[in-house]
This record gives structure tokens, sequence and C-alpha cells, in this order.
């Protein structure tokens, strides 16, 4: 006897969303690695100016950035430009997130006819879309939902402040101790690491698991 599973089309198409995250990844680490393995094989460039304008006159230089350091040239092109490119496919990830979630959520109100719309809840973004979650439909508040909000920040603290946390940094610290170093502060910027859209895309992906869980449980 088969047991037959009601299927959820707007779960469905939510999960569906992080296959389109992970093929972003997946892109944005192959651009990363061809710009590393070029620098490895160019290095940056010695300039001394003709004129000797005392010790510290010749510099280094790869491509358009040039420093009187060699260790900031090699840092810049193997941490920090690695680091933005995913910052940035980060910022599109989370906006997929919050665009979709955003989605399922007025659809899900407005199949139950709920009294209320989705703007009359109290909240923007993914924290409204926790509400909804948890005071409409049920949804348990958990760790999950923690790292979802510390999400919501450090997209807040890249788009508004050039991923650069001066103060409350403690409020990112299961995030940052969860990724095992993959996410870490480097003079009070956050840096992302090869696998850091990875740990951030499981994050996503157990959040929208549980809610999968919770409709499946809710129509049983």
């Amino acid at each position: 006897m088969k047991l037959l599973v009601p299927f959820d089309a707007l779960v469905f198409q939510l999960k569906n969303t992080t296959v389109l995250m992970e093929c972003l990844v997946s892109e944005t680490e192959d651009v990363i690695l061809h710009s590393l393995k070029s620098f490895e094989e160019k290095e940056p460039s010695m300039h001394v100016p003709e004129v000797d304008e005392g010790p510290d006159t010749e510099y280094f230089s790869y491509k358009q950035y040039a420093s009187f350091s060699f260790e900031d040239v090699v840092d810049t092109y193997t941490v920090s430009l690695p680091s933005c490119f995913r910052r940035s496919s980060f910022l599109t990830i989370y906006s997929m997130l919050e665009f979709h979630l955003t989605n399922f959520c007025n659809k899900k109100m407005d199949a139950m006819r709920f009294p209320l719309s989705y703007k009359d809840i109290n909240g923007t973004g993914i924290e409204r879309c926790n509400t909804i979650l948890k005071k409409i439909f049920g949804m348990v508040h958990s760790e999950n939902m923690k790292l979802l909000n510390q999400l919501a920040r450090l997209r807040n603290a890249c788009i508004h402040n050039n991923a650069i946390i001066t103060n409350d940094k403690d409020k990112l610290n299961s995030l940052t101790s969860l990724s095992n170093g993959i996410l870490y502060f480097q003079n009070d910027e956050v840096i992302f690491l090869k696998g850091s859209l990875d740990f951030i895309i499981s994050i996503i992906k157990e959040h929208f698991e549980n809610i999968e869980l919770l409709f499946s449980s809710s129509k049983r």
C-alpha cells in the first residue's frame, strides 16, 4: 500500500529556489578560481621610479591596483577581492530568499483567507516572514531562525557599511562560530572565504525544510 504524501506546490517552488542559488555560487567560485590562477601566473610587478625620493620609492602593482607593500597587493587579490565577489553573490542570494519567502507567506495567507494582509504584520523582510510563520502558522522559534536573523544583519552591514561592523559583532556570533572560520572579521570587515556561500545556503535549506515539515504536518 502506497502512502500518499500531500504535494504542496508553494513549498516546492520555495525549496527549488536554492537550486539557482547553488548555480550562482558555482559560477562565482569559477570566476574567483580563474582570477587566482591568473594572479599566480603573473604575480605583482615591482616598479622603481627613476628619481630617488626616499627609501620607500619602489612600489608593486597588479593590473589596476598598486601599493608600496607587496603583501598588500597579494592580500587584495587573494583575500579581499574574492571576498567582494562572494559578498555580491550573498546579497543576490539574500534578495532571492527574501523575495520568495515573502511571496510564499503572502500566498499562504491568501489561501487561508487570513483577515489581515502581509503588510499589516509588524516588521520587514525576513523578520516579518518569520513573525507570520510563527504567529499565524505555528512554527516554533529555533536556532535556525536565529541564524536567519543574523544573515539579515550581515546583509544590512554589506549594503549600508561595506561589510564593516565596528560595534555589536557579538550579534553575529552564532553565524561566525558555526562557519568554522569561513566567515570571519578582518579589521572589522566581514570576510567571505570559499565555502561561506555554501554554508549560508545550508541555513536557508534548513529553514525551507522546516517550513515543509510545518505545512505537511498540518495536512495530516
